[in-house]
């Protein structure tokens, strides 16, 4: 692969990195340049809890660690890039906001680098940021934002086109995310190991499986759903009807095959480790 020499509209880039981040933040009056730059409207604070609280939180570790959960081995791996770029991690080097605002930091650092031969490392670091920490989750991340809707489904709309042009520009990985390359087995219920966990890790059941999935299966199976934590919703769901809530995950997962696959295919060397996990989840989960 040629390296990239310097980064075009460099500038504009950065910026819009940035802002794509601090619109994750807490809503307040401070934020009204920012959504007014993006075109969009400013959420309340009850449509920001809802998302990134309680639905999807914004953490890199969630959806890229094997245990599914903030922290971990994903977050040590992100905080380890931070250092080796010459950043501080800080307590959350995964957090969308902090990885953006560091990917449009290496932008600027890239294009005032000199000489020549610097900047091409310069530039390669970013390529490396955007598709080892970036593009390994936030494809999948975005189209569970959509279908959660609200306001901020129009901010995933623009960070899904911010992904696709700068994948263009930057041209495809030099190798498969590291996040990809042991993320642990998928789930299989007729193993004799738990299958929940790795349902519930995104990097490894190639789905997001949100509290509001789970409402909706129950509703259609008529059971109710326990308040807590999604495993336990699970469990209960499971004593009640085990046939029935495998087979209607196992139509979730093939829903997020296609989802993935509407995907534009420059994200290709990324996404299809989502959708052939989504494929093996869904054919594992499929009652006999």
């Amino acid at each position: 692969m040629k390296p990239l020499r310097s980064l075009p509209n460099a500038a504009e880039t950065a910026d819009l990195a940035r802002s794509l981040g601090v619109f994750v933040e807490r809503p307040d009056r401070s934020l009204s340049p920012v959504a007014d730059a993006l075109g969009l409207a400013l959420p309340d604070r009850e449509e920001h809890t809802a998302l990134f609280v309680l639905a999807l939180p914004p953490y890199g570790s969630i959806y890229l660690g094997p245990e599914g959960r903030i922290g971990g081995r994903a977050r040590g791996v992100i905080a380890g890039f931070w250092r080796a770029v010459g950043a501080d991690p800080g307590p959350e080097p995964d957090h969308l906001t902090a990885l953006l605002g560091l990917y449009g930091s290496l932008i600027d650092r890239a294009e005032a680098t000199e000489p020549e031969a610097r900047r091409v490392l310069a530039v390669e670091a970013v390529r490396a940021l955007f598709w080892e920490h970036l593009v390994s989750w936030l494809p999948a991340y975005l189209v569970a934002v959509r279908a959660h809707g609200g306001v901020y489904a129009r901010w995933a709309e623009l960070c899904g086109r911010f992904l696709v042009d700068e994948a263009r520009r930057l041209g495809p990985p030099a190798a498969t995310p590291i996040h990809f390359r042991d993320p642990g087995a998928g789930p299989d219920p007729r193993s004799e190991e738990d299958f929940l966990e790795p349902l519930l890790a995104p990097v490894r059941s190639g789905i997001v499986l949100t509290r509001a999935d789970l409402a909706t299966l129950a509703q259609a199976l008529g059971l109710g759903l326990r308040m807590g934590e999604r495993r336990y919703a699970l469990e209960e769901m499971l004593a009640h009807d085990p046939r029935g809530v495998l087979a209607g995950l196992a139509d979730l997962a093939t829903t997020w095959v296609r989802r993935l696959e509407e995907l534009d295919h420059v994200l290709a060397p990324v996404v299809e480790h989502w959708a052939r996990r989504a494929a093996a989840t869904a054919s594992a989960l499929r009652p006999d």
